[in-house]
């Protein structure tokens, strides 16, 4: 065949795949699209391209769901790539890399939708897998660790938070689950790590703190991904509320007058009024639930305690009674509850210092008394301990920032700028850690003075949270304070709102893409920061630099490369 007849054999071939495709990357699509789509990869050899097509079959004929986004994003941009070329060039480029996500989405197990109104199939990761590496510290540990599941943001900030907390090296964890809630203990906290790891638990809707007896350990909880989620009933202001069970520490009786007109009791704060709506004076006992979200804890006073209870999700039957209640849940009895967000009702607490706080025992009243072993008792270990409390400089802190986020964090005022150094300085010497590898071999012998300490801020956008939480765990381990955010709109008001050591920009957020986007931010703040483009292929690289971008880390992110690139721009790790 002449040359000619070759170009056209390939731009037909190339041209097959793409409306083949077509149908598979709508909304929804139907099984035979997806085996049509099967077929045509086998048969021009993208076996990495066939592989995850064959893994996303099974989810075929309803809405994709959100977990499958970034495979089928990748795969519009490759067929938009093959289709302005005529060559399955950029198919064949990227198969090694298409395979690589069916492993991720294989990895994925898909529970079942109960009942209509309570959405579509959840995927879930293994436990072990989000622990891999870590030590454990019982077989009973190790045995939950494999049957357990999480969802895949969980997996991630559970991964992030027990990173930052244990410290170097990991001192072992165990583990305990009870229903729908997943609980880790420390025996050893690193106080540096304890502020990024809150804030990104708190993302998921996880919480930490020390545990309820003056020598117990420090306890990380979580959502764990069960067939039927528990969540406690309460009636609050006349209202039916269901908490999340895993927000649950304690529960507790008191007599009304011994909570009207506190705002702290054993040592936490007193939340009298959960809706906001002006709660009048109650009388006799009330029941108080212990929530926890974060760092934050605080006594939710109820009208009156349901009991825990398994739960699934249903469409409203009424609207909201007040702003934060949004979803419903409905018992096997058919009773409905609004589900109340552990953030949403702690939105009036202030998170406590960052040390072991000092509670006072709850004092008894006339008529007081603990409620039945709500919370299974937990064996008293020896005090954990916790190191960094003396140290000098400030720990490094993470805010996850996203779409949803009620309050603005403002960020900390940049320190002023540290005086020029000469151009020969060598780069401060790096300790090694757990994440570190050797130097490569022609990585550059000298750099500019790493700035203060205090004056490394970094911003990461980013809408992958699995991607998010991991560069922002790097960062954080070379020094920066680190904030990040998941939209441009959020990069933008963050921008605008003070400097920024090093900013590093996803080319593609939800709401903005490309090389027009990324030089739009060039030309506003590149005289502010340092901008380092996210990007995963050649095209993303060239968009890059038309922005105005040189500087770029690729997608899965390395350590190594990473430290490569703040060396030259001068950023290299200085603690």
């Amino acid at each position: 065949m002449s040359p000619d007849g070759d170009r056209d054999a390939g731009a037909a071939a190339a041209l097959g795949l793409v409306g083949a495709l077509a149908p598979v990357l709508a909304d929804v699509a139907g099984a035979d699209a997806v085996r049509s789509a099967r077929a045509g990869a086998q048969a021009l050899g993208l076996a990495g391209l066939e592989r995850l097509l064959g893994v996303c079959a099974p989810r075929a004929g309803l809405a994709w769901p959100a977990e499958l986004a970034p495979a089928l994003d990748r795969l519009r941009r490759l067929a938009a790539q093959a289709a302005d070329s005529g060559d399955l060039a950029p198919f064949r480029g990227a198969d090694r890399e298409l395979g690589g996500l069916a492993d991720e989405i294989s990895a994925l197990h898909w529970s079942a939708t109960r009942r209509p109104g309570a959405g579509g199939p959840v995927a879930t990761l293994g436990l072990a897998d989000a622990l891999e590496d870590l030590p454990l510290a019982d077989e009973a540990s190790r045995e939950l660790a494999r049957r357990a599941r999480v969802v895949p943001p969980v997996a991630a900030a559970l991964r992030a938070a027990l990173d930052w907390m244990a410290g170097e090296p990991a001192r072992p964890l165990a583990l305990r689950a009870e229903d729908s809630l997943l609980e880790v203990r420390c025996e050893h906290v690193d106080l540096d790590g304890l502020a990024a790891a809150a804030e990104v638990l708190a993302a998921v809707g996880g919480s930490l703190g020390p545990g309820p007896g003056p020598s117990d350990p420090w306890l990380v909880r979580v959502p764990l991904r069960t067939d039927r989620q528990v969540h406690l009933m309460i009636v609050a202001g006349g209202v039916p509320l269901a908490i999340p069970w895993h927000a649950v520490l304690r529960l507790h009786m008191a007599a009304a007058s011994e909570v009207t007109g506190r705002e702290v009791l054993g040592g936490w704060p007193v939340v009298a009024d959960p809706l906001g709506g002006g709660r009048p004076p109650a009388a006799g006992e009330v029941p108080l639930a212990l929530v926890a979200h974060g760092r934050k804890r605080g006594w939710v006073v109820a009208d009156r305690l349901v009991w825990r209870l398994p739960a699934e999700p249903v469409a409203p039957v009424a609207p909201p009674p007040a702003d934060g209640l949004t979803a419903m849940v409905e018992t096997d009895e058919g009773e409905s509850f609004w589900l109340a967000d552990p953030g949403w009702l702690l939105r009036s607490v202030e998170a406590p210092a960052l040390e072991r706080p000092v509670r006072a025992s709850l004092a008894p009243s006339a008529s007081p008394r603990t409620a039945p072993a709500a919370v299974p008792a937990t064996v008293t270990p020896p005090a954990p301990q916790v190191r960094g409390a003396a140290r000098p400089r400030e720990a490094p802190r993470l805010t996850l920032l996203t779409t949803a986020d009620v309050r603005p964090i403002v960020p900390p005022a940049p320190a002023p700028a540290a005086p020029e150094p000469p151009p020969a300085a060598p780069a401060p010497a790096v300790p090694a850690g757990p994440f570190r590898r050797e130097a490569r071999t022609g990585a550059p012998a000298r750099a500019a003075q790493a700035p203060p300490l205090a004056a490394r801020t970094a911003l990461v956008a980013e809408d992958s949270i699995t991607a998010r939480i991991f560069l922002a765990r790097l960062l954080a381990r070379q020094g920066f304070d680190v904030r990040t955010v998941d939209t441009a709109a959020a990069l933008r008001t963050e921008l605008e709102r003070g400097a920024w050591t090093l900013t590093c920009v996803d080319i593609e957020l939800p709401d903005e893409t490309g090389a027009a986007f990324l030089a739009g931010l060039v030309g506003l703040h590149g005289g502010r920061t340092n901008f380092v483009a996210l990007v995963r292929d050649a095209e993303d690289r060239a968009a890059a630099r038309r922005a105005g971008i040189e500087r770029m880390l690729r997608k899965p992110f390395d350590q190594q490369e990473l430290e490569t690139m703040l060396g030259r721009l001068g950023l290299a790790a200085g603690r």
